[in-house]
């Protein structure tokens, strides 16, 4: 016999994964990347400034 109402939701999963992707060079795609300097800023981002290693392009990330 089965009991009246809604069925029990399944559990949340124990562990929650975020994937995500390195950075690469806009230029020739390496990810290669050495940062040099490092800005905190005030919504809880970061901005990187960092320099392919393989083809020497200056770039930015910014990681939110």
């Amino acid at each position: 016999m089965k009991p009246d109402g809604p069925e029990p939701a399944e559990p949340a999963p124990r562990f929650r994964y975020v994937h995500y992707r390195r950075p690469r060079c806009p230029t020739c795609g390496s990810c290669r990347l050495r940062s040099y300097h490092t800005v905190r800023n005030g919504d809880d981002s970061l901005t990187r400034y960092s320099r392919c290693l393989d083809c020497g392009q200056r770039l930015f990330v910014v990681a939110e």
